[in-house]
């Protein structure tokens, strides 16, 4: 029998996670020919389709999630249609609940997988997907004559027994990001969240075998390796184990993003934290809300002091790149209290702020509980609020053009001076955002797309009634000159008097600055002018180095490589006489 697994992710770096699970242990079955395919929801369905029947198989089973149902209940009814004797069915957390409606209404599913499938799918294949079979095995809703049926939940996999879930071909794509889980379950109960059917209780794959799949990630160096566990430190001491092996193979590439909880984070483990090396690990701490009632009703109950404490500690030493959540549209939480909750969290400082909206999932609390809190959401996928009894929908349009420009303007870390600059010219960060937000809107530039460029011409423009001095508004385009060439290599205007230099010139300084710092020979100096950039700025001095000049000449140096994006070496050039010298700026704003 053939059997195709089918991942259909969100965007082309990701991987998909269950169906290589899966297709591993499908393969432990020499009698049959288990297949894993993968797609992007960005790709024609109608391509998806076809592709899958150039090889017919006589089962698909696809992953649903809230951000590709929609789009796998359209391949597989257009699968269904052509071929009415292929069995299709589903798992994964968007048909764990609810099921029995959706295949109600849905009447070419076959059958659905309820929770854990890597057991169910090896009966299955054991059983041949014999429908006569499948009252014996559990965790599954399926088809009898006309009735739906559902069998109970079976027992939870011992985690050791789930597969390393990558081929050799797998981990030589570039640019991937790969997801990796080293337990499951939460030791917390969050309202919002499906983590909390598990009861608080946490399984995990033995350290001695995370510590084995750790190796391969690290010898072929991949880019990022994401962990999907709720709590990377729900044990800290198995946690700060991880974290010393990772580090003793550290290889300067592969970086590690944890989900990780603040009131886990001892003083210890945070001194252990702020030892590793930079850009190894990358740390998201899910805050959500700072109002007490709001944090209170998802089981949240944290003071913005112990956030503030942690995270202020571990952004000391610049190390690791933080991100921070925020959720829109919480019980009891109005546009005023979201507003405090923002500027709470922004004071926090971390490089990243994940700004959502609450989506009312299957099986999480607030959707059971939804008749008391009367929330307003989409009735499809991905449930996202459209309005609260605390929210009305114009304010969540308002957060919506608001979380735009966080992400515009904060969280790509393209406007390192200027930013702070703008804010300074506001009462809170969210003031700022929110009045940009309305010029935005009022411009219609959220109709359109818009080059990294454009961002900082736009944000120019929306400055000029800012009530500032001759010198601050000179200070000001410095700033944002300035931010475009570290972040892009360009200046985002040419006009500018810091960049104006004759091309001889600048080619001369070019030339002496790959050759002094890349020591490259004559040819290869003239191929890489392009990449550096100069400019002589008035106003920037003091606030870029520890000197009390004002004035600084500055070289930027645009790094090209495989697998990152990274922003401009800096180097200050100082002249005296016929003298050239290159000093390495550091960045830390």
């Amino acid at each position: 029998m053939k059997v195709t697994l089918v991942s259909v992710n969100a965007k082309y770096v990701h991987t998909g996670l269950a169906g290589r699970y899966l297709y591993q242990r499908g393969s432990g079955f020499s009698e049959h020919t288990v297949d894993h395919q993968e797609y992007s929801i960005n790709q024609p369905l109608d391509l998806i389709v076809s592709e899958l029947l150039r090889n017919p198989s006589e089962a698909y089973g696809f992953s649903t999630y809230i951000w590709n149902l929609n789009e796998i209940l359209q391949i597989c009814k257009r699968i269904k249609r052509i071929d009415s004797a292929i069995i299709l069915f589903l798992g994964g957390p968007e048909v764990s609940f609810e099921e029995e409606a959706l295949m109600e209404k849905e009447d070419y599913i076959d059958l659905v997988v309820r929770g854990e499938g890597e057991n169910v799918f090896a009966a299955l294949l054991e059983y041949e997907f014999n429908s006569s079979k499948f009252k014996d095995i559990p965790s599954i809703t399926y088809r009898k004559d006309l009735d739906i049926v559902k069998n109970p939940l079976g027992a939870p996999t011992w985690m050791d027994s789930i597969p390393f879930a990558y081929t050799e071909e797998d981990l030589h794509e570039p640019g991937k990001i790969f997801y990796y889980e080293s337990s499951r379950g939460c030791p917390y109960s969050c309202a919002f969240c499906l983590s909390a059917q598990d009861g608080n209780h946490v399984r995990y794959r033995s350290l001695e075998q995370v510590l084995e799949h750790m190796s391969i990630f690290l010898t072929h160096k991949v880019k990022q390796v994401k962990f999907i566990d709720r709590t990377f430190n729900a044990d800290p001491v198995r946690a700060m184990a991880l974290i010393d092996f990772l580090e003793k193979n550290h290889n300067g590439i592969t970086n590690f993003h944890f989900e990780c909880s603040p009131d886990r984070l001892s003083p210890l483990f945070i001194e252990r934290l702020a030892t590793l090396p930079e850009g190894m690990v990358q740390l998201e701490i899910g805050i959500q809300s700072t109002n007490p009632e709001t944090s209170k009703a998802i089981h949240r109950a944290r003071e913005i002091d112990l956030y503030r404490r942690v995270i202020g500690e571990l952004r000391m030493q610049e190390n690791i790149h933080l991100h921070v959540d925020l959720i829109a549209g919480l019980p009891y939480e109005d546009y005023v209290s979201f507003r405090k909750s923002f500027n709470d969290v922004f004071s926090l400082r971390a490089h990243v702020i994940q700004l959502g909206f609450l989506k009312l999932l299957k099986g999480s609390e607030l959707r059971l509980r939804n008749e008391e809190y009367d929330i307003t959401c989409c009735d499809d996928p991905p449930y996202e609020v459209l309005k609260t009894p605390w929210l009305s929908y114009g304010d969540v349009q308002k957060l919506k053009w608001i979380e735009d420009l966080v992400d515009k303007y904060n969280n790509n870390q393209g406007f390192l001076t200027s930013l702070s600059f703008a804010l300074d010219q506001f009462d809170t960060p969210f003031d700022f955002f929110e009045a940009f937000s309305q010029y935005w809107v009022n411009q219609e530039l959220h109709l359109r797309k818009h080059r990294r460029g454009d961002l900082y011409v736009i944000l120019s423009k929306f400055s000029q009634k800012w009530a500032l001095t001759e010198n601050e508004r000179l200070e000001w385009e410095e700033r944002l000159l300035f931010d475009s060439l570290y972040a892009n290599g360009e200046p985002y205007r040419k006009d500018h008097p810091a960049t104006e230099m004759k091309r001889s010139a600048k080619n001369a300084i070019a030339d002496l600055f790959l050759g002094n710092q890349l020591s490259l020979e004559g040819n290869q100096r003239k191929q890489k002018y392009p990449d550096v950039a100069i400019a002589r700025f008035q106003f920037l001095g003091i606030a870029l180095t520890e000197e009390d000049q004002t004035a600084i000449a500055l070289v930027f140096h645009k790094k090209r490589t495989a697998l990152f994006v990274q922003p401009c070496e800096v180097y200050q050039l100082k002249e005296e006489n016929e003298d050239v010298q290159f000093d390495r700026l550091v960045i830390r704003l």
